[in-house]
């Protein structure tokens, strides 16, 4: 997303991770992450640079929860869902 004054650009990635946004130069360049959203990144560019680069770190996809607690019961754990009610059976994959 690129802003300049009150205009506004969106662009989504295509497959191989590029986004091109149309018009010219911007106050500033913000980036939204589908599956983080809570993540978001916003700078203000260098002037006169119209390419830029922007590399996702692997923690960015962690959750964390406060209070979630689950007891280890043989090959699975149980307790609460943190965002559902009701108790849960958590078993890992078999691969």
């Amino acid at each position: 997303m690129g802003f300049s004054g009150k205009d506004t650009s969106y662009a989504e990635c295509n497959p191989e991770g590029l986004a091109t946004l149309e018009t010219g130069l911007f106050d500033s360049i913000g980036v939204y992450f589908e599956f983080c959203p809570d993540h978001t990144l916003i700078f203000i560019p260098e002037a006169k640079k119209n390419y830029f680069e922007v590399k996702t770190e692997p923690w960015i996809f962690e959750v964390i929860f406060r209070n979630f607690y689950l007891t280890a019961e043989k090959n699975r754990l149980i307790g609460k869902h943190p965002m559902m009610k009701g108790d849960f059976i958590y078993l890992k994959n078999q691969e």
